[in-house]
């Protein structure tokens, strides 16, 4: 393996064995989620309290929504809860620059 490294081969090496996947053992300490309530008259993604127009370098940002449980979304491996948008007046199209992975 480190020779290959050295030598920018590593995609040239065989695949070697999958290691085992023990989904019949596993199990879940974590309680179930409880079930997700929203205020009347809302929808889940509904913003409460909305975000100024108009931000500076340094400021913080505060938005308050209408959100259930994650654990509600079903297989989330792939995807994000949370997108930070910037909307671009050229192409009158949004663009995520952040999501809750970002830093």
């Amino acid at each position: 393996l480190a020779r290959a490294i050295a030598q920018d081969r590593v995609s040239e090496l065989p695949a070697g064995p999958e290691p085992p996947f023990f989904t019949k053992n596993l199990f879940n300490l974590m309680a179930a989620a409880a079930v997700d309530k929203k205020p009347e008259n809302s929808s889940f993604g509904d913003v409460l309290e909305q975000v100024y127009p108009v931000y500076r370098q340094g400021d913080v940002v505060s938005v308050t929504f209408v959100a259930g449980n994650p654990r509600h979304s079903g297989d989330i491996r792939d995807t994000t809860f949370v997108t930070v948008e910037v909307y671009d007046n050229r192409t009158e199209t949004w663009e995520v620059v952040y999501t809750d992975a970002s830093w």
